[in-house]
């Protein structure tokens, strides 16, 4: 009994040592809840085991794709500008949107535009002489003015403030069309010291100087005085305005103040001699011939 216990023990070393990892591989199966099945097989002799395992085999479908990474880019592009700057008040179009010629991208407010256009038709057609057509188009540049709320600005300055010098510019000019002089001498005054209050801008909030008309229709007159003092104003020599409210060598301002000279008889003055220096100076840099200083005198050229 010893010696058989004694060969059972020696037995069961030898698989625990020798054959350690054919049992772990066995223990291993026995846990595939049956889906697996193991097989050993030795020889004769019990000396070696081979370890067997069949697993049910289930058909996948295996997707067949090639994931590339890239970047696109447009056959050829468009660039768009605006015409005009304003604010936008539409929804503009999302970027890459698909538009067609003709499409709005977006909308502007047209702020003072719609004024501003009548107010330079109206002074067209009232320097054509055109006095019942001009009095039409003030009529619509007043509905368009109304409608322009006093919290506009252009840069610093009120735009109704402008709008305000357009008004008085265009009553002053319509009513010299008609021959009422006192009237519209007044009013073209009105519209210089509109123009002088204006708080400092650069560009200048009014762009016409509102001197050369009412100095060029002075002079039509033959009111010389009035109109060499305007000029002089202007041009920064007579020493009452600021820097801001000048305008140094302005060539419409020193063909008016040479016009002036020249009818009092004081063309070849030694300072009638230095301001055609500076008009012909300013002339040699401008682009067209300026005879008159204001296109709304009726003895312009051309």
């Amino acid at each position: 009994m010893p010696l058989l216990t004694a060969v059972l023990v020696s037995i069961a070393l030898y698989f625990l040592v020798l054959e350690r990892d054919a049992l772990l591989a066995f223990a291993q199966v026995e846990q595939t809840e049956g889906e697996a099945h193991v097989a050993t097989l030795g020889d004769s002799e019990g000396t070696h085991i081979v370890s067997v395992v069949a697993v049910h085999s289930e058909a996948q479908t295996i997707d067949s794709a090639v994931v590339l990474r890239g970047r696109t880019e447009a056959a050829r592009s468009v660039e768009v500008r605006a015409e005009t700057s304003g604010l936008v008040i539409s929804e503009p179009l999302r970027k890459g949107a698909f538009v067609e010629a003709g499409d709005v991208l977006c909308e502007l407010d047209p702020g003072t535009r719609a004024s501003s256009l009548a107010e330079a038709r109206a002074r067209l057609t009232e320097a054509m002489a055109r006095v019942p057509e001009a009095e039409a188009q003030y009529d619509v540049f007043v509905a368009a003015r109304d409608r322009v709320p006093e919290s506009r600005l252009l840069h610093n300055v009120r735009v109704v403030d402008l709008l305000a010098i357009a008004t008085a510019m265009l009553d002053g000019e319509l009513a010299y069309r008609k021959g009422e002089y006192d009237f519209a001498f007044k009013r073209l005054r009105d519209a210089v010291a509109l123009d002088d209050a204006l708080p400092y801008d650069e560009p200048w909030g009014w762009m016409q100087p509102t001197r050369h008309a009412l100095g060029a229709l002075l002079l039509e007159q033959g009111r010389l005085a009035e109109a060499e003092a305007v000029y002089r104003e202007d041009l920064g020599l007579g020493g009452k305005l600021t820097r801001a409210q000048i305008h140094p060598d302005n060539i419409w301002a020193l063909r008016g103040l040479m016009d002036c000279l020249t009818a009092r008889g004081a063309g070849a003055t030694p300072e009638a001699r230095l301001i055609r220096q500076r008009l012909d100076l300013a002339q040699a840099r401008s682009d067209l011939p300026v005879e008159v200083s204001c296109f709304c005198a009726r003895g312009r050229a051309g």
